[in-house]
């Protein structure tokens, strides 16, 4: 679905997924393609090659939720890596902070910030 984010209009609905279900909506703005300063998409591969390819001089934006679930994919893989690395004492300490590692700094509570200050100083 291609979407008018400054008019909230509906521009485009296509059938499958990825670059060739935007094919027929590539000829509706080839005129226009120059005027399009910015695209805001989830991050499939398939959509930013087709934006790349069809509008070269347009800035991708990638949506703020698929950023932040890929970084806490990544911050959760790396908490699991590490606690299998440490000693059964350690894994003790770290057991049930997983949100306190997730959470922004800028949301937790004063006792919260105090033991997530904690945690960087042991580990």
């Amino acid at each position: 679905m291609v979407l008018d984010l400054e008019i909230g209009a509906v521009l485009f609905i296509g059938k499958g997924k990825g670059g060739d279900a935007l094919q027929s909506f590539r000829k509706r703005i080839q005129s226009k393609a120059k005027q399009i300063k910015a695209v805001t998409m989830d991050m499939s591969n398939a959509y930013s090659a087709w934006v790349r390819e069809v509008l070269p001089e347009t800035e991708i934006i990638y949506d703020h939720f698929h950023v932040i679930k890929l970084m806490n994919d990544r911050m959760d893989g790396l908490r699991r890596s590490t606690m299998n690395k440490l000693a059964e004492k350690q894994k003790k300490e770290l057991k049930g902070k997983r949100f306190l590692l997730l959470r922004n700094q800028e949301n937790l509570s004063c006792e919260a910030a105090y033991e997530l200050k904690k945690l960087r100083f042991e580990f």
